[in-house]
């Protein structure tokens, strides 16, 4: 899981970790991070949907997690 990380890295340094952290993973394993990553063609890491996730009932109070899988 990665949390407000990866929205510091640009484009290249984004496909730099999750090349990285494909290579941690099991094929089929997840990764999951509220920074959207770009889905490059050739990359092993392809977007697997996401989920809303709400803190409290105020509004904006929540992020959308989203989901990565090895592939």
């Amino acid at each position: 899981m990665a949390t407000n990380v990866l929205f510091y890295y640009d484009v290249f340094e984004q496909a730099l970790a999750a090349a990285n952290v494909a290579a941690m993973l099991k094929p089929g394993g997840f990764l999951l991070s509220n920074d959207k990553l770009v889905d490059r063609p050739g990359g092993v890491m392809k977007s697997a949907g996401s989920t809303m996730v709400w803190y409290t009932d105020q509004p904006k109070a929540g992020d959308s997690v989203n989901w990565y899988r090895k592939q």
